[in-house]
């Protein structure tokens, strides 16, 4: 994973999320811990080996930057094997949506609220 910063210029961001965590969540109880676990460093491994920046992460979601929007889409589809391929605790499904957008944008210091602000109202503009 890129440790560096997040990239500048022409960045695709990606955002990604567990579908129906909150039915995974209620049917595993206490086992729902191992499975987001082992769904982070499923969805790590792809952000390292693809220069991905991690922005931010919050519960089973997270928020990656790339310099390379081929990189972004070999990550995406790295995850998605490697998610499937995996065993999961009590035969669990698990399936993760990622969505990207590509777009300019400028590195910063600001925390990853700011950009993930920006990058939304870039995305979704309010009339």
């Amino acid at each position: 994973m890129n440790t560096g910063g997040p990239p500048g210029g022409n960045v695709t961001l990606v955002f990604t999320d567990i579908e129906g965590s909150t039915r995974l969540l209620q049917s595993l109880g206490d086992r729902w811990q191992h499975v987001l676990a082992d769904h982070r460093t499923i969805m790590r491994d792809a952000w390292t080996r693809w220069n991905g920046y991690e922005m931010g992460t919050e519960g089973d979601s997270f928020f990656v930057s790339f310099p390379d929007a081929s990189d972004a889409v070999a990550a995406a589809v790295q995850a998605q094997r490697a998610l499937a391929a995996h065993t999961w605790a009590d035969g669990a499904r698990v399936r993760v949506r990622i969505g990207m957008h590509t777009l300019p944008a400028t590195a910063g210091k600001s925390s990853c609220r700011r950009p993930l602000a920006i990058s939304w109202r870039t995305l979704f503009p309010v009339a």
